[in-house]
């Protein structure tokens, strides 16, 4: 039970530092969003999400070169449902090669 409680406390901060940082992009505070991913990565760099939401932020930002292989890195993880779509759909518009 400890192992899941753990398990589970890491979940809810990385969602918690998602949030936020959905919450600065919003505000046009991307470099604020960006460390909070940061964090989301230190805490779990195998989850897809932080890396489509990162992808997001750096295409506010304009750094398209970046953001697509933080796409590119996303999908391959794995995205689920309306992130994948959203995912694959800011991958054809982004990162036409």
């Amino acid at each position: 039970a400890i192992v899941t409680e753990k398990s589970d406390t890491r979940l809810m901060q990385i969602a918690a530092h998602n949030h936020a940082a959905i919450a600065y992009m919003n505000m046009g505070e991307l470099d604020k969003a960006l460390a909070e991913l940061d964090k989301s990565f230190v805490l779990n760099s195998l989850l897809g999400q932080t890396y489509l939401f990162k992808a997001k932020v750096l295409i506010k930002k304009g750094s398209k070169d970046e953001a697509c292989k933080q796409l590119r890195r996303g999908l391959a993880i794995g995205l689920e449902g309306d992130e994948l779509e959203e995912g694959e759909k800011l991958l054809k518009e982004t990162c036409a090669e």
